[in-house]
């Protein structure tokens, strides 16, 4: 409802059309948005897509100039993938089973896997300290993950 001579409470500034997607999950880090999405049951019904079309899908969005201007989409190759957070210019996927990526996102139209650390189990959280993560795994404890290791993959 809108009263004219009043300041509006909020305003719309941008929108994105997600129809064809069901979204899995976000991470906000700065001017960076970081979506996992996977093609809804309808959308792979009726067209004729690859297996990697059908996977979760990584989409980053720049929102330096407050409007949701995606920068990168591509296939993860994977299915239910969860973000697990972002930290300096690094953002870390949970593989589910296999383990966690870390993926070099400071050029966000780019980015670049840089470590894998295979942590078995369904990895829940993970938290920062330093130079380390630390990633909870259910039955298989907590693991640590260096970040300032040369590149694994």
């Amino acid at each position: 409802l809108i009263n004219p001579g009043v300041q509006p409470l909020a305003e719309l500034l941008d929108n994105y059309n997600f129809s064809s997607y069901s979204l899995r999950d976000m991470v906000l880090e700065g001017n960076k948005l970081f979506i996992n999405a996977r093609r809804d049951y309808y959308y792979q019904r009726d067209n004729d897509l690859s297996w990697e079309e059908i996977s979760d899908q990584l989409m980053i969005f720049d929102l330096s100039k407050l409007s949701l201007n995606r920068v990168f989409e591509s296939p993860i190759g994977t299915y239910y993938v969860q973000l697990m957070g972002v930290y300096g210019d690094n953002l870390f996927l949970n593989l589910p089973g296999d383990g966690i990526l870390m993926l070099d996102v400071s050029n966000p139209a780019q980015p670049i896997g840089l470590q894998f650390m295979r942590t078995l189990g369904w990895s829940t959280h993970m938290e920062f300290a330093g130079d380390n993560a630390y990633v909870a795994a259910g039955h298989f404890g907590i693991f640590q993950m260096n970040l300032k290791t040369n590149p694994k993959l």
